[in-house]
């Protein structure tokens, strides 16, 4: 099944779900719906993405989806880049046409970097992103577009998994809070793939810097560095110890 049928599959299920659809998409609707979301989260980021159970309440406007697990891309040691425990979207306005999502949160999430010499194992997620332009019309029905007003992931945690200094001793790095807002607004709704693949590049950026402020990436290059984003972030760092040191050396001048 194409993106372009997936989603097509989505906006019909949702609406004749919504409007008095038949028995079996009702009682089966969200086994559907978790199967072409995995099947559209995958060929958008090119890894496999699995999600333990989707449950979605017509009545509340609700979908809950626990257990998503990314897994990491081939050559890395791990199976997972990250995993999340819980994730609760509240339904907007359904339409054939635009699916509006009011609100998501995201609770429960785990990041696990890996380091290489050259990149690191969310970077290559997102060097491997595919989105497939839009769709034409296909009998008739157009492609189901999406918005997302708001996306709030609280406490997110990544796990310095794999790092080049092995002798490190590194603690996991808290994300407070993430939020991100308008996703797809100004163009009227985006693709599905294009929704997610947006999400990733923004959330994997707030990861990234997270990383680099708790020193996973000591002994990468300057110029990996700065192809994962991380080199300002880490040069700051290493301005502020440089700071620091003349700070103390002043001082102990002074009272010698």
């Amino acid at each position: 099944m194409s993106v372009s049928k997936s989603i097509l599959t989505v906006s019909s299920i949702a609406v004749a779900a919504m409007f008095g659809g038949g028995v079996y998409m009702v009682m089966n609707l969200g086994t559907l719906a978790e199967r072409i979301a995995e099947r559209v989260g995958s060929q958008t980021l090119g890894v496999a993405v699995d999600i333990g159970h989707m449950d979605v309440s017509l009545q509340e406007r609700k979908v809950v989806v626990s257990n998503l697990v990314i897994a990491n891309p081939p050559g890395f040691k791990s199976d997972k880049a990250a995993s999340i425990e819980k994730i609760t979207i509240t339904l907007g306005s359904v339409s054939k046409g635009l699916l509006n999502f009011n609100d998501i949160n995201v609770q429960g999430t785990d990041v696990y970097m890996e380091v290489k010499e050259k990149t690191t194992n969310l970077q290559t997620i997102k060097q491997g992103i595919k989105v497939k332009p839009a769709a034409a019309k296909v009998d008739g029905e157009t492609p189901m577009k999406v918005i997302i007003n708001s996306l709030n992931l609280a406490q997110a945690k990544v796990h310095p998994t794999v790092t080049l200094l092995s002798a490190q001793d590194l603690s996991p790095v808290t994300v407070s809070q993430i939020v991100l807002s308008g996703i797809g607004e100004k163009e009227n709704g985006v693709l599905m793939n294009e929704a997610v693949a947006q999400v990733w590049k923004q959330l994997s950026a707030k990861f990234t810097s997270a990383a680099s402020g708790g020193g996973f990436y000591e002994g990468m290059s300057s110029e990996a560095l700065r192809e994962i984003g991380a080199n300002q972030l880490s040069n700051f760092k290493n301005q502020v110890n440089e700071s620091v040191n003349e700070f103390g050396k002043s001082l102990k001048g002074i009272f010698e």
